[in-house]
């Protein structure tokens, strides 16, 4: 028994040497494209031949050096094959007879080809290790300034995608970028086509005006193996180059009273840059000495109750920019127009230029309006905005309305418009006097009798409130109240009744 399984043993081993295959270098190596490999192979039997199988590689020299044992059950011999610049797996084909005769072959597949033509699908692989990922992956450089950058990413891997797992192998470490034109790595200065060899962490330097919507162009390069294969794909990082953010600022926004002068700044000015100021009439005010300094005095020689346009053009590296100009209040202001919105009637809202408002701090409006038709006195309340709510009460017919502007130069003059005005209403209330800074008479117009009242500010909060008898008329202490506007209700048999008044 015992002999026989040593017999048995004996002819398993001789099988698997006599039908042993080997070759060098061995597919399980990762191998180049674009180079001549001189193989060596060892078959067990005779006759081989060799030829390109699975992916074309190519045979440049055929079988030779042949070295076969007396009984034909090994060959010894040498070929030399190209891999294809495709990575792919890629196959040598020997065939050869046994020592009977009997034909056959084998496939020597390679599986790491060091190319980088490989396939950009991230459902292979993800992410996928033969792609560039840089950071960053946008860069805004301002026009006008030489900037230094990094582009840092890892670096990619050749990869077999389609082998489970994916065979991922060797490190490419040789890249290349194409710059705007006139930037650089190192000493290594751009056309705008041309490719800059660089690393997977590179300082690129601009210049001073190229490159706005530029992208720049990165790639691996298979140098290490032979020149002329195939780059691999492209990461792009997307390029801006916005220009100044220019404006016309002032030490303050008051106005120039009459022969007094203000200083004007340029800010957002590149290094580099020029300027040239003027002003859109010349009429009221001037220029004071050089007008292509960064900063420019104007002066008020004779202007009140208007305004000027402060205008400059800004000319740096690679453009010239028209700023928006700067709205200057010459003396006193006065209002440019005011507006009044319809309704709903008995109230409202008023406003007037907010040019001025923006030119200058006035310390004060007065707006003041009056029904002609009914020659109604003229009522006058001041007010620090430019748009608030009026009470009409006075009927329907034509009515003025004006606005008077105080600033720093002093107060300017009135500024009115007639509008007329249909508002059938009859007030529900009588409050007299509207405006009023001292006392307010509340009356009902109906001989309706109250029991409560309230005094509502414009933010809803309640500031007096008072219970009575029923009664149809009562007056008010209101001088202890901010000057503004506000609601005042009774309650009648469980409902409110609003009227508005004005507090100055």
């Amino acid at each position: 028994m015992k002999k026989i399984s040593l017999s048995f043993l004996f002819i398993t081993f001789l099988a698997g040497f006599v039908f042993a295959q080997t070759i060098t270098p061995v597919p399980s190596d990762p191998v180049c494209p674009g180079i001549v490999y001189t193989f060596a192979v060892s078959i067990p039997g005779k006759l081989p031949s060799v030829i390109g199988s699975t992916g074309s590689p190519m045979i440049v020299k055929p079988a030779y050096n042949f070295k076969t044992n007396l009984s034909g059950t090994l060959t010894t011999f040498n070929f030399q094959g190209q891999f294809q610049d495709v990575n792919d797996i890629q196959a040598f084909r020997v065939n050869f007879s046994f020592s009977d005769n009997t034909l056959t072959s084998v496939d020597f597949n390679y599986v790491k080809i060091k190319s980088l033509t490989i396939p950009l699908s991230s459902s292979i692989i993800n992410p996928n290790p033969s792609i560039i990922y840089p950071n960053p992956t946008t860069v805004k450089v301002p026009i006008c300034q030489v900037t230094s950058f990094a582009i840092i990413f890892n670096a990619v891997n050749y990869t077999m995608p389609f082998e489970n797992p994916p065979a991922i192998f060797g490190t490419v470490s040789n890249y290349e970028y194409q710059l705007p034109a006139n930037w650089s790595i190192g000493p290594n200065i751009s056309t705008g086509t041309n490719w800059i060899p660089g690393s997977n962490n590179v300082t690129v330097t601009s210049d001073l005006s190229t490159g706005n919507g530029f992208v720049i162009r990165i790639r691996p390069v298979n140098t290490a193996c032979a020149p002329g294969l195939r780059t691999g794909p492209e990461a792009y990082v997307a390029v801006s180059r916005p220009g100044p953010t220019l404006s016309i600022s002032a030490v303050n926004n008051n106005a120039i009273c009459i022969g007094n002068t203000a200083t004007y700044s340029m800010t957002g000015m590149s290094p580099g840059s020029t300027v040239v100021w003027q002003l859109e009439s010349t009429t009221n005010a001037s220029i004071q000495g050089p007008n292509t300094n960064p900063t420019v005095i104007v002066k008020n020689n004779s202007g009140g109750n208007t305004f000027v346009n402060l205008k400059a053009s800004v000319t740096d590296c690679a453009a010239t920019y028209i700023v928006t100009p700067k709205k200057i209040i010459l003396g006193p202001a006065k209002a440019e127009y005011i507006s009044l919105s319809n309704g709903p009637c008995p109230e409202y809202t008023i406003s007037t230029s907010s040019d001025f408002v923006n030119g200058g701090p006035p310390s004060n409006y007065t707006w003041m309006f009056r029904n002609l038709t009914n020659n109604s006195p003229m009522e006058t309340f001041p007010n620090s905005s430019y748009g608030r709510r009026l009470i009409l009460d006075q009927g329907s017919g034509t009515y003025y309305f004006g606005v008077q502007i105080q600033n720093n130069c002093g107060t300017g003059q009135i500024f009115s418009i007639t509008k007329s005005i249909t508002c059938n209403f009859t007030p529900r209330l009588t409050l007299s006097p509207n405006p009023s800074s001292e006392s307010l008479t509340i009356e009902t117009s109906d001989q309706s009798s109250f029991t409560q009242l309230k005094i509502i500010d414009k933010t809803g909060v309640v500031r007096k409130l008072a219970k009575y008898s029923p009664t149809q008329k009562t007056t008010l202490n209101i001088s202890d109240l901010p000057i503004d506007i506000y609601r005042i209700q009774v309650l009648i048999n469980n409902e409110w009744r609003t009227a508005t008044f004005i507090k100055r």
